[in-house]
């Protein structure tokens, strides 16, 4: 699942803060667009407008996704994300991606995105060069599907960043949607899977966010003060910033 290259994934415009401490954010408007992380070159990346994609037809989902995660890419977005980022103990820079599309069951990120249309089709991608100066052939959790990123049309979809070599072993973007089927709310949900992980590692750096079918979207994180996530519901241009008070 190591690729070079072209990229999947977007976030979103910015114009507003809002402070997040425990609440799932009730929008219950379609498109939802959830993506981890909110400074600006994120913000720039999702600059690319998926919304105005997803209003002209929910089946330009997957193509907003590639084109928001290649922009952020193209900025090399917190030089993790995109060319000379991260490289490996040789020197070498590799790109991880997934993209899961629930509908067709095919099933260190550092950005992740999750698109909801009109239709309730859910899609999730990520993006990554992953760990600093990782053993080269290194496969992180950005590319495997339930790690970084997993979606079931039938409920939403989940997507972490973090310590991927920890999380990877708890698939915490799985965990998070099966306990949203289960009826747990975004927020819940992101907030069970990342105390699964601190359990076993209680300083574990890593973050957890949800969306759902619904138009609800929430966070939890670990291991720093407050974690950034982007949040646009109903085809608005105008996103939300919010912030997660962490674990």
């Amino acid at each position: 699942m190591m690729m070079a290259g072209a990229a999947l994934f977007a976030i979103i415009n910015i114009l507003f803060l809002h402070i997040s401490f425990g609440t799932t954010v009730k929008e219950r408007k379609l498109p939802l667009i959830v993506s981890t992380w909110g400074n600006k070159d994120f913000q720039a990346a999702a600059q690319r407008s998926p919304f105005d994609r997803i209003k002209s037809s929910p089946s330009h989902r997957l193509l907003a996704l590639v084109e928001g995660l290649t922009e952020c890419e193209n900025r090399q977005c917190d030089t993790t994300v995109g060319y000379g980022g991260s490289p490996d103990e040789d020197g070498e820079t590799t790109l991880a991606e997934d993209m899961d599309r629930s509908f067709s069951k095919n099933s260190h990120d550092t950005i992740g995105m999750i698109i909801i249309d009109k239709n309730k089709d859910v899609s999730v991608g990520t993006s990554t060069n992953g760990a600093r100066n990782k053993i080269a052939g290194r496969v992180g959790d950005s590319a495997l599907p339930g790690a970084g990123g997993y979606v079931d049309n039938l409920v939403g979809g989940a997507s972490a960043t973090g310590d991927g070599d920890i999380m990877m072993r708890f698939l915490p973007s799985f965990l998070a949607v099966e306990k949203m089927r289960s009826g747990a709310s975004p927020k819940k949900a992101a907030e069970i899977a990342i105390m699964r992980i601190k359990e076993h590692y209680p300083n574990f750096f890593g973050a957890v966010v949800c969306g759902n079918i619904k138009g609800e979207h929430g966070a939890a994180c670990n291991g720093m003060p407050i974690f950034q996530y982007t949040a646009g519901n109903g085809g608005e241009k105008n996103v939300k910033v919010y912030n997660v008070k962490c674990f």
